[in-house]
């Protein structure tokens, strides 16, 4: 009886120091998990951040550009050039989303990104506008 007791004890004490061991196991796991997303947040809130002051920047230029937009010739400029930069800054957001998402560890909609950034091609030059309103007259 003493010898099956004595058995006993120290299964149990094995059993007790496994499970403290598989514990301090799971807890660095977590701990390292934790790290992970911490670092993670502060990476989201530095591209949120950006993003914040790319779209701040840009409706002040948008803002700004009306009166100048009104001038004959000089305004035909004004609205090309702001809508270059609208179309650059919407696809450069498109890229900081994707790379917002990625750190998300979610997949970036690449073919979105490719889509806005297409609109760059599709803006009419300087030169290509004024002929344009010269054959109209």
């Amino acid at each position: 009886m003493v010898i099956y007791s004595s058995i006993q004890s120290c299964t149990y004490i094995h059993n007790y120091w496994t499970e403290v061991i598989n514990l301090k196991k799971k807890n660095h796991q977590l701990v390292a998990k934790q790290a992970a997303v911490t670092r993670s947040k502060l990476k989201a809130k530095k591209m949120s951040s950006r993003l914040a002051k790319r779209l701040t920047s840009n409706i002040s230029v948008t803002v700004g550009s009306i009166a100048t937009e009104s001038i004959p010739l000089l305004g035909i400029a004004t609205i090309i050039g702001v809508n270059i930069m609208d179309v650059n800054d919407a696809c450069n957001t498109m890229g900081g989303m994707n790379d917002l998402l990625t750190v998300l560890r979610e997949s970036p909609d690449e073919s979105k990104a490719n889509e806005v950034c297409a609109y760059r091609d599709q803006i009419p030059s300087v030169a290509e506008i004024k002929a344009k309103v010269h054959s109209w007259f």
